[in-house]
Parts: C-alpha cells; sequence; structure tokens
C-alpha cells in the first residue's frame, strides 16, 4: 500500500510539474509574441513617420517653389512699372515684356525646382502670354479670369484657362497651379500659371509610398492617384470603415499671396 501511494504520489508531483512546464512556456511563447508585436509596431511607426517626412520634403519642394515664384512676381519691385501701365489700360512696352520674361527666368532659376515646366503670366486682354521661356502667342486675347486664393488641379493649362495656342506644354496633362496677378495685393490683371509635370511627383511619391494604393490631394480634388476605380468609389475621404484609407499626411498651413488665405494639401493612402 505505501508503494501504491508513493506511486501515485509521484504521478501528481510529474504531473504538476509538467502542468507548470506548459504553463510556463505558454507564458514565454505569448511574452516573445507581445514583445514581436510591439518591436513590428515601433517599427511601423519609424516607417510611417520617415514616409511622412519624405511625402512633406516633396510637397513643401512644389508648394514652396510656387509660393516663391508667386511672390517674386507680386511683390518684385521689377513688376511695378508693367502693373501700373496695366492698371491704366495700356499695353506693355518691349522694355516691359522684356522685364517681366526675365524676372520670371530668375524666380523660376532661384526656387531651383526641375519639377517646373513651365512659368507663364496670362495678362487680361492680351493676346500674348510672358514665359519664362520667352513670348508665347496665343489665339485671342486672353480673357479675365479671377484667382483670388491660389488654385491647384491636375488638367493642361489650355483647357483650365480657355487659351489657344501652338505651345506644346499648354496641352500637356500636369498639376497646374494658379493665382491671380496682382501686384502688391492689387487689382487683378492676369493669372500667374505653374505648372509641375505631374509623372515626376507622382514617382516620388510612388517611390516613397510604395505601390500601395495613394491619391494626392488639394482641398478634396484628387491631383495623383494610384488607386483603381473600385477602389475610388469604395474609398472616401471621411471613411474609417477600410483601415488603408487613412490621412497620412496633412499640410493646412501653407500661406499664399494673402493674409488668410490657405490651402490643404493632403495624402491619402
Amino acid at each position: 500500500n505505501n508503494k501504491v501511494k508513493i506511486g501515485q504520489h509521484f504521478i501528481k508531483l510529474l504531473l504538476l510539474y509538467i502542468l507548470l512546464l506548459l504553463v510556463f512556456l505558454t507564458l514565454y511563447v505569448v511574452s516573445v509574441l507581445v514583445s514581436d508585436y510591439k518591436l513590428d509596431k515601433d517599427k511601423y511607426s519609424v516607417e510611417l513617420a520617415k514616409m511622412e517626412d519624405e511625402s512633406k520634403s516633396v510637397l513643401d519642394s512644389m508648394l514652396n517653389s510656387a509660393l516663391s515664384i508667386t511672390n517674386r512676381v507680386n511683390y518684385s519691385l521689377s513688376f511695378r512699372d508693367p502693373y501700373i501701365q496695366l492698371l491704366s489700360g495700356g499695353e506693355l512696352s518691349v522694355k516691359d515684356r522684356t522685364t517681366i520674361i526675365q524676372e520670371l527666368r530668375s524666380a523660376y532659376a532661384w526656387c531651383g525646382n526641375t519639377d517646373i515646366e513651365e512659368v507663364v503670366l496670362f495678362l487680361d486682354n492680351s493676346d500674348i502670354a510672358l514665359s519664362a521661356s520667352g513670348i508665347v502667342q496665343l489665339g485671342e486675347p486672353f480673357q479675365h479670369v479671377s484667382f483670388p486664393t491660389a488654385y491647384i488641379e491636375t488638367t493642361n493649362i489650355s483647357d483650365l484657362l480657355g487659351v489657344e495656342s501652338y505651345r506644346f506644354t499648354f496641352s500637356d496633362s500636369n498639376i497646374i497651379y494658379l493665382i491671380g496677378f496682382r501686384y502688391q495685393g492689387g487689382n487683378d490683371r492676369g493669372v500667374l500659371c505653374i505648372s509641375f509635370n505631374k509623372d515626376k511627383v507622382f514617382k516620388k511619391l510612388e517611390n516613397i509610398l510604395g505601390k500601395d494604393s495613394f491619391s494626392l490631394l488639394f482641398a478634396g480634388n484628387t491631383l495623383l492617384s494610384n488607386r483603381s476605380e473600385v477602389e475610388k468609389e469604395e474609398k472616401t475621404v471621411g471613411s474609417t470603415s477600410n483601415q488603408k484609407l487613412r490621412l497620412l499626411l496633412s499640410l493646412p498651413s501653407y500661406k499664399w499671396n494673402g493674409p488668410d488665405t490657405t490651402a490643404l494639401v493632403s495624402i491619402i493612402a
């Protein structure tokens, strides 16, 4: 009987040992999984922060270049006399045209952004436009279009402003930035147009964000996107049902030519 009791006691101790071993093994596995999850989460946070910084750098380059050129045109002393001439209803002299072209070239060179394809100043009721590359002949005089604040759209210059020209860059679909030509905050006397190569901007963002779906928005309007039409219908900016759709980057504080005008640029990924 003593041997039987000793055997039963030994079996109980063995089972208890095995149970404790399983408990400790389970706790170890759980701790490893939790640790891996935290590492993956930290790694994702680091990668996400890097993506945000690099994406912001791309948008900073584009928008700050546009802002630099805008300020150069609307505040440079070189534009004062041509602007006064336009206000009086007169036409620009050859000297004024040359001055404006030189200033546009200088502004383009100063910002140093190779994504810019065109910097063009359209003047009200003029059958020519002045660009960094020279004079552009228009099919008919430019009709006044008001852009009190900055406007950005992916389209071509001809369709957006309703102008006719043999200039091939006017028919290229690009990211077009527009703002009224109003020297030192005066009345509009034309439109400043800056065209960014959309393929270059898209490639930069794709290199940062990968080939997963993303969209570049301006004030809620899509500028660039690699999302399919089905995805565009299924996902909306305000949706929270799909974890893949979220606001990756929002830049609401860009100040344009005016005390209270702001533009919202975002990336949805």
